[in-house]
């Protein structure tokens, strides 16, 4: 047959020898379980790196905080040592010291002291003042801290302006305070957001992989062709013309007398070419690593009588060409090559038809 060029051998192989004979045996839909099975992969690993990340944050105990009385020893309101606690401090006075994180200016000290009793905080300071020198009442959820050695020099330069022994002011000073900026961090907050959207994402499209692995009838490329017919029996008389009726096979393209099916890991492609309406080809520079350079790459865009568009990417010039002249040859008469006349007269075709299937939907409600 003059204008047929058959090569088995394509410089772009689909994955593997085995998965092509796989293939082949059984068919589109077989290979479509295969596509997803390999896809698991990769919502699965997000969903574990994105679930490391939001069990690593100490969501319980932001969610669970506890009450502690303002003028009763902390190590009373806490169960352990990431404790939260929410308490209604009154009468607070700025210690004159800062706290600074990294070098930022994160938060203020603040004492609370009775007669027998003192504690202290740090409290998120307000952007763009001064620290108050006085707090009369304040409602404040932190995290219960240990003292350590820069808290307990304050104590002991507290001391010292209160004409106060440092021991005697050890002796009544809580030795946790309750540190406001640490509680949900703005940059906590921020990546348990993305951390979540992320989670929901990599759930949602591992459920809906699993969905497509054990009923690829549910498929994109399986829906689609219920335009143009019967989807299974369009699909068994594919899987009939791939296994005998090959007329042109271009890596992961092939052409036979009624289809033209494309076997992309990310959506395959299975078109009547009775359906074809319009073909055309668009370039495009795309960097080749094992070449270490640019080259040039031909897309193929196919529109249907139904409105589908399917687009076979990033092939060479000589694959497409040689799809292009079988097409030519064996249906010769849609729409080639791309111009705005072409472009004009597929969109009329188009909404005709589209006015016409309604109209026949009309009529066959009317009559029924």
């Amino acid at each position: 047959m003059q204008g047929l060029i058959i090569h088995p051998n394509s410089s772009i192989m689909i994955a593997s020898q085995r998965e092509r004979q796989h293939m082949e045996q059984k068919g589109i839909l077989h290979y479509i379980r295969i596509c997803q099975l390999k896809r698991l992969l990769y919502p699965l690993v997000l969903l574990v790196l994105t679930g490391l990340i939001l069990f690593n944050l100490p969501l319980v105990e932001y969610l669970h905080v506890e009450q502690a009385a303002p003028d009763k020893p902390l190590s009373g309101a806490i169960s352990n040592s990431r404790a939260y606690v929410r308490t209604a401090a009154s009468d607070l006075y700025y210690t004159g010291n800062d706290y600074y994180l990294d070098g930022v200016l994160t938060g203020h000290y603040y004492y609370q002291l009775t007669d027998d009793y003192c504690r202290f905080y740090i409290l998120r300071p307000t952007a763009g003042k001064p620290a108050e020198t006085y707090l009369e009442s304040r409602v404040i959820t932190g995290r219960v801290v240990k003292f350590d050695d820069t808290t307990e020099a304050l104590v002991r330069e507290f001391a010292e302006e209160l004409e106060w022994s440092t021991e005697g002011l050890m002796s009544i000073s809580d030795p946790y305070l309750v540190n406001e900026v640490v509680y949900f961090p703005i940059s906590q907050g921020i990546l348990f957001v993305i951390a979540l959207i992320l989670a929901l994402f990599s759930l949602v499209g591992l459920i809906y992989t699993l969905i497509l692995l054990i009923c690829p009838k549910l498929s994109r490329t399986y829906l689609r062709l219920k335009n143009y017919g019967s989807a299974s029996k369009i699909l068994q008389d594919a899987d009939a013309e791939l296994s005998s009726r090959r007329l042109l096979e271009e890596g992961n393209t092939i052409l036979t007398p009624k289809y033209l099916v494309e076997f992309s890991p990310d959506a395959s492609a299975v078109i009547p070419l009775e359906s074809v309406l319009w073909i055309f080809k668009t370039s495009r520079m795309k960097y080749v690593l094992k070449d270490r350079r640019e080259r040039m790459f031909f897309t193929l865009r196919i529109v249907t009588i139904a409105g589908d568009t399917f687009i076979i990417r990033d092939k060479k010039k000589a694959d497409i060409d040689q799809i292009e002249n079988v097409l030519t040859e064996r249906y010769p008469n849609f729409f080639y090559g791309y111009s705005d006349e072409h472009d004009k007269m597929v969109r009329y075709i188009l909404r005709e038809s589209k006015r016409e299937l309604k109209a026949n939907k009309k009529n066959k409600k009317t009559a029924s």
